[in-house]
């Protein structure tokens, strides 16, 4: 699992690698209370890719 930011797939935003969904998106919508599995259902993924998703926006977040 990975994360890819590429300039030319959602303008540059960190996404959940070959699909389009946001790391953003995923760590905002866990960070209102939907669970790790509830958001896997929801965006068809696998729980881990969700993990990964939440893993890395808490260490962008994550000040030196």
């Amino acid at each position: 699992m990975a994360i890819t930011i590429d300039k030319n797939i959602a303008f540059g935003r960190p996404i959940i690698d070959k699909t389009s969904v946001p790391t953003k998106n995923v760590y905002d919508r866990f960070l209102a209370g939907e669970s790790v599995n509830d958001l896997a259902d929801d965006f068809k993924l696998l729980e881990r890719q969700i993990e990964e998703a939440i893993r890395y926006e808490l260490f962008v977040k994550t000040p030196d």
